[in-house]
């Protein structure tokens, strides 16, 4: 009986084989995949369409399919030999791009190949929406199309994360889109204290609109409810004066890191009113006189607009300036729990738009036949009226500099969010930029106006449209 038991045991495994052969059919091996053309890292110009090519095979079945991504991303599934493929570039960003095909047979095994391919810049139009824009060849409209492409090179070398977008306008005509990392075209961006410059438009229209009286009217007067404020310093402050950044009181908003609980600036977000502390400084210059940098103008200049015009500056905004050039995607918060509308500095935008509203200065005011600002208003603010440093200037919250012999006025936003308008070149420039340290805000404001300056127009200035364009 022991002899038995010990033959059974020593059959086990034979047992478990056999019936594992039965109840369990071996998979094989799973299909060979290869991506043949193009090869690894060719390099192709953006606009164009790039043919994919991969092969697969099986030995012990059929195929059953191929899908092919593209950064993670399903580009296409083919079912049947040969297995082809297409790449539409237009609208890719530039740099690398991993690429990866994944074939599968009848038993559901799968095997993959991968290779990487880079783009670079390509002379071709933004795509045309129904936003007001109609687009154009940065070279039909007389761009230097090598220089943008060195550029453009330069830029993907590295050192530029922080970059969100850059557009161009040449003639009316958007010419140039480029958006960088996780930022799209209908991304909002946070335009910092360009802001400033559509609270200015919106005084302009006020104006125009017989709201405000004059930029020489007394500021406080337009203020009755800040009148245990008033005193012989505030009283002799305009809305001109507030324009200018030339208030003439006590402020330190630049030369104190902006985060620090001691930047004017700052306090001003944690008071209940921040046009009360404003208000409420000692005068240390005679109004209009000397350039203090003070986000305390521009967000009086919002309560000036919503006590004269009854409504706040972002539904004064959407009724007679956003309204009219077709802008119907924007965030304007509201600091001091409501109180003010973030007119100093708290606007979110397209960048599409934001070259809209320079395209705006850039015609006088006029936008698809439609005067939204007066021609009076567009010289009046764009005119240098003080000095900053150097050779940049102020005027009624634009700045102005002189770039490759052109006197260009411009929107300055902390960190590089930027309208450049060139009048002698009928061009647009936009620039806007994300940044995770702040105290890299400033450098990366200066490398940003030094590429618009020494590169960009440079590259607008010195070309002539191709022939036949």
């Amino acid at each position: 009986m022991r002899y038995r038991f010990k033959n059974l045991f020593a059959l086990l495994p034979t047992l478990v084989w056999a019936c594992s052969s039965v109840l369990v059919e071996p998979k094989g091996q799973p299909p060979e995949v290869s991506i043949v053309g193009p090869p690894p890292w060719a390099t192709f110009l953006r606009g164009e369409v790039v043919d994919l090519e991969v092969t697969a095979s099986d030995t012990d079945g059929v195929v059953a399919a191929v899908w092919l991504y593209l950064d993670g991303r399903r580009l296409g599934v083919d079912s049947a030999s040969p297995y082809q493929f297409q790449w539409e570039t237009r609208g890719e960003r530039l740099g690398p791009h991993s690429v990866r095909a994944v074939a599968e047979d009848k038993s559901g095994l799968l095997s993959e190949d991968k290779i990487g391919l880079r783009l670079r810049w390509g002379d071709f139009a933004p795509e045309q929406l129904d936003d007001g824009w109609e687009t154009s060849r940065a070279g039909v409209e007389g761009i230097d199309v090598g220089n943008i492409a060195a550029t453009m090179e330069k830029i993907d070398a590295g050192g530029w994360e922080f970059l969100h977008a850059i557009l161009m306008v040449r003639n009316g005509k958007l010419v140039f889109e480029e958006y960088f990392g996780d930022f799209g075209r209908d991304s909002l961006q946070h335009v910092q204290s360009t802001t400033k410059s559509f609270t200015s438009s919106l005084v302009g229209i006020a104006i125009d609109r017989g709201e405000i009286n004059s930029v020489d009217d007394v500021m406080l007067d337009y203020l009755p409810q800040y009148a245990q404020l008033r005193d012989a310093d505030n009283e002799r402050i305009t809305i001109r004066h507030c324009l200018m950044m030339a208030a003439g009181l006590q402020w330190n908003e630049v030369s104190v890191p902006p985060l620090e609980s001691y930047n004017d600036n700052m306090v001003g977000h944690l008071v209940p009113d921040y046009v009360a502390y404003f208000l409420a400084k000692p005068s240390v210059a005679v109004p209009g006189t000397e350039y203090y940098y003070n986000s305390g103008c521009p967000l009086t200049l919002g309560a000036i607009l919503r006590s004269a015009a009854g409504v706040p500056a972002d539904a004064y905004a959407e009724q007679y300036l956003f309204g009219p050039l077709g802008i119907s995607d924007f965030s304007w918060p509201s600091i001091n729990y409501g109180k003010h509308v973030g007119t100093h500095g708290s606007l979110y935008i397209r960048p599409r738009d934001m070259a809209k509203f320079g395209q705006l200065f850039l015609q006088q005011g006029v936008w698809d036949g439609e005067r939204i600002i007066s021609a009076e208003w567009v010289a009046q603010s764009t005119e240098p009226r003080l000095t900053v440093f150097g050779d940049v200037r102020y005027g009624y919250q634009w700045w102005f500099k002189e770039m490759n012999g052109y006197d260009v006025p411009f929107t300055s936003g902390h960190g590089g969010q930027h309208i450049f308008v060139v009048p002698e070149l009928e061009t647009i420039i936009v620039t806007a930029t994300g940044y995770s340290d702040a105290s890299m805000a400033v450098e990366q404001q200066n490398r940003l106006i030094n590429l618009v300056e020494y590169r960009i127009v440079p590259a607008v200035g010195s070309h002539s449209a191709e022939e036949g364009g």
